[in-house]
């Protein structure tokens, strides 16, 4: 794995612009930062789930019917939102049930329709694993005021935004396809609007 210290800094990045111009420092100094700050949060936090017994993957569906538990969504809605595609969260589907913390019940207004709904089992599960993963969180984040942490979410948000406006060669960067790379988002709805950039 990566250590910051191993990430170049943005004067080592000005002799490497200087062979290729295209190459602009500050904006990829702050590129490798994030993305490798990325790759170890998701790290940590497998790590934790594992503890668990569990990954990120099938934790990121139960927390995302979490967020209403008596609501049920279909299985296409789970896979947009959280990331994947409609055959990884198939399988990931699959093997909750197994467990018994999901169930696939028929939609009542549509019977081609199949949603997916949180059992007692999984929102037992869900309520144990959740006060420790949230203190991991933000034992991660504890070198940042909270001022900081405020104006670091304002940040990574307008960049989220910029994504989706940025072109590559006349086509969008992230195409609007799937990633695979849930997001670790485990917030609970509150209000009745998205609590994070995960829905």
């Amino acid at each position: 794995m990566v250590h910051v210290k191993d990430i170049p800094r943005y004067e080592a990045l000005g002799e490497y612009a200087r062979r290729y111009p295209d190459l602009d420092p500050a904006s990829y100094e702050a590129f490798l930062v994030l993305m490798h700050t990325g790759e170890r949060i998701k790290a940590l936090v497998e790590q934790r789930l594992a503890k668990e017994g569990t990954s990120h993957a099938r934790f990121i569906v139960l927390a995302k019917l979490n967020r209403e538990p008596a609501t049920r969504m279909q299985a296409s809605d789970l896979a947009s939102r959280i990331g994947v595609t409609k055959q990884t969260m198939s399988s990931l589907i699959d093997g909750l049930e197994k467990d018994g913390f999901v169930r696939r019940e028929e939609d009542p207004s549509d019977r081609r329709v199949t949603l997916v709904a949180l059992t007692e089992s999984g929102q037992a599960f869900v309520n144990r694993v959740l006060p420790g993963l949230y203190r991991t969180q933000a034992a991660m984040m504890k070198a940042l005021t909270r001022d900081e942490l405020i104006n670091l979410s304002s940040v990574l948000r307008r960049l989220w935004v910029s994504f989706d406006e940025a072109t590559c060669d006349g086509s969008p960067i992230l195409g609007g396809q799937a990633t695979e790379q849930p997001i670790a988002d485990v917030t609970p709805q509150t209000g009745g609007s998205a609590a994070s950039s995960g829905q």
